[in-house]
């Protein structure tokens, strides 16, 4: 780790640059920023620094100290320490204006932290003071209402934007907020409604489910919220959420029958995926094509947490997304039996660990045609059935065993979870990579046709 001195001379570097180009160089030189004591207060107090600009490094540092503390490294957790403590010392002197601490709580929702207790209590004031004095909680649907015209239409958008304004909003006002949108009547914001039922916090699951059961009980829950009820129900953690929605869909039965989940019209082109990496993570990303022009499917999974992120994108420039995609990330073509199965694994690991899947996989379902998805726990034995459905493997001797290993590199070749279209292409590859030389074979058979890529000669 760089001394103590060098973190601070980048930042005191960086207050003179441009924004973009600030930004950029401190994301480069993350590490020592978050290692360095004493970066908070400069950045924080700095009068050099433009406000707006000051926030966007903010917002990216506690981003990076995020993912060092999901790494169980210690720069993060001493970053996010020593901001702890800044902000708490603005709070306690004076020092803190209401667009400051609305700034800084946006920070710490965007990365998924609680924001620290000071700031919190001094929004929790400041948010009274403003409600009493512009009586906002009269003026929430036009609110609302203007956010979704800024959103063009995107319900999965508006969430987003309504994730940042929660972050905004003290824990203790976050669940009447969200049950009060979710209890509108508008289909919109049953759509609201679901994805909330996938957020992380089991008060603000509690509350969307109240808003739709109230719905249900006025008959005014609309078919798209009610189909997908019994997916959603089987993805969330054993809480008091469930007995909520298993409420809400006796009363829509009532009414009439609860159909399937709804389906995107989008037609399946490619699937991609990764090789897990050493810290458990994994991701597919879907090429799809539907009468407005293409849409891709990403989806994160890691390891002990489920379905980290999904989400499905549309419109303009979607084209080129897959291909990035798999470019920066090495991804192979697999066969599309292969995203349900994971996806079901990865939900009953979700599960485990008490966490729901991230709420864009609700569209992702929709979208790939896996209407009927639901958390399949997967342990050595089941993933063995899987491979091996026949038992051969469990059958062979322990020579062919071995034998079986050392033509790993053809398994892709294969096995049914590797498309068609990718294995003849990896067959072309490995043929041409296995063009026979002339040569001794290493096991001493004499002269032999020896191939390149192998220790043997094809007559072994």
């Amino acid at each position: 780790m760089p001394d103590d001195d060098t973190g601070l001379d980048w930042l005191d570097e960086l207050a003179g640059d441009d924004a973009e180009a600030a930004i950029r160089a401190a994301m480069d030189h993350a590490p020592a920023l978050l290692g360095a004591p004493g970066v908070v207060p400069a950045l924080l107090l700095d009068p050099r620094w433009d406000p707006e600009r000051r926030m966007c490094l903010f917002e990216a540092l506690v981003e990076h100290a995020r993912l060092d503390r999901e790494s169980d490294g210690r720069l993060g957790e001493r970053f996010l320490a020593e901001a702890q403590g800044t902000i708490d010392g603005l709070a306690a002197s004076g020092g803190l204006d209401l667009e400051t601490a609305l700034s800084l709580a946006r920070a710490y929702a965007r990365a998924g932290i609680e924001a620290p207790e000071a700031l919190a209590s001094f929004l929790l004031d400041s948010i009274a003071d403003e409600a009493e004095s512009r009586g906002f909680p009269g003026d929430l649907d036009a609110e609302l209402d203007g956010l979704r015209r800024e959103a063009e239409g995107d319900t999965y958008r508006l969430h987003a934007m309504l994730k940042d304004l929660l972050g905004l909003l003290p824990a203790p006002l976050r669940p009447g907020f969200v049950h009060r949108v979710a209890g509108r009547d508008e289909a919109w914001c049953g759509r609201l409604a679901l994805y909330w039922l996938l957020d992380t916090a089991p008060e603000v699951r509690l509350a969307a489910a109240g808003g739709l059961g109230e719905r249900a009980r006025r008959g005014t829950l609309d078919p798209g919220s009610a189909a997908a009820l019994p997916v959603i129900w089987s993805w969330l953690p054993a809480d008091g959420t469930r007995p909520l929605l298993d409420t809400a869909l006796r009363e829509a039965r009532r009414r009439g029958p609860v159909g399937p989940l709804e389906e995107h019209g989008l037609r399946r082109l490619q699937l991609f995926a990764t090789v897990p990496d050493g810290k458990g993570g994994q991701s597919f990303a879907a090429a799809l094509e539907g009468g407005n022009g293409p849409a891709a499917a990403l989806v994160l999974l890691k390891t002990g947490e489920g379905v980290k992120d999904a989400f499905l994108a549309q419109g303009a420039g979607i084209a080129d997304v897959v291909p990035s995609h798999v470019a920066e990330s090495g991804g192979f073509e697999a066969a599309w039996p292969t995203l349900e199965t994971v996806l079901a694994a990865a939900l009953a690991d979700g599960l485990l660990a008490g966490r729901p899947p991230a709420a864009g996989l609700l569209d992702v379902a929709g979208a790939c045609g896996l209407g009927d998805l639901r958390p399949r726990p997967m342990g050595i034995p089941e993933w063995t059935d899987l491979a091996d459905p026949g038992g051969e493997v469990a059958g062979l001797s322990a020579r062919e065993r071995r034998a079986l290993v050392g033509r790993s590199a053809r398994w892709p070749l294969d096995h049914e979870l590797v498309s068609p279209g990718a294995r003849a292409r990896l067959w072309w590859t490995r043929r041409w990579m296995t063009r026979p030389a002339r040569g001794s074979c290493k096991r001493r058979c004499g002269p032999a046709w020896r191939s390149v890529a192998a220790t043997g000669c094809f007559s072994c």
